[in-house]
């Protein structure tokens, strides 16, 4: 698509009060989408020091699905073993990246595209503090920063504040010492009540 039909699609979207997520890793993809106006770039694992500006400039939210790149990684099928010294200095590079990224301001949401057995939302978050966060911003970038991420439709979760659904994990132990401890779950609450425990 051109600039100009990404932001076409991006305010006739705005305009229904939803928000835009682009699908794409090389960087003169996410430069035309984020010239296009869209809210969310997904993946977004080849961006370059232009690509952090323009996030920068246009507000944008990288969800840098870093579980996807972590499962190419690990992946030990044939497909994995022939691109394995790929995968790597992919992983390499889009950690390097999205560290100037967070280093420059750019907000961070979580997300993942969930194909691969095995590949968790958690993974996610642990991966953010992996590359330097602190658990309590990965766990900001995995509620609040990705609630706002929807726009309208995302004022209502994401933090516990008066007013909001009260849609919560609760845990048996404290993330903030381990983030892995966030795959600790004791109950899922929706709006208060328990759905899960």
């Amino acid at each position: 698509l051109s600039v100009d039909e990404i932001r076409a699609v991006v305010e006739e979207a705005h305009e229904a009060g939803c928000t835009v997520a682009a699908h794409v890793s090389p960087a003169f993809g996410i430069k035309l989408a984020l010239y296009g106006g869209v809210d969310t770039i997904e993946h977004g694992s080849d961006m370059d020091e232009s690509c952090i500006d323009l996030f920068l400039e246009t507000g944008a939210t990288l969800v840098p699905t870093l579980s996807v790149l972590q499962a190419d990684v690990k992946d030990q099928s044939e497909r994995g073993k022939i691109f394995a010294e790929f995968a790597r200095r992919r992983w390499e590079y889009t950690k390097a990246m999205l560290r100037r990224a967070l280093d420059a301001g750019v907000r961070v949401g979580t997300g993942t595209d969930n194909v691969v057995p095995g590949m968790f939302y958690a993974t996610e978050v642990e991966l953010l503090v992996e590359i330097g966060l602190s658990p309590l911003q990965a766990i900001s970038c995995a509620t609040k920063i990705s609630a706002e991420c929807l726009g309208s439709r995302g004022q209502k979760i994401g933090t516990l504040e008066p007013g909001k659904l009260a849609d919560i994990v609760l845990l048996s132990a404290d993330p903030l010492v381990d983030i892995r401890n966030i795959r600790q779950v004791v109950a899922v609450y929706k709006a208060g009540k328990v759905v899960v425990q």
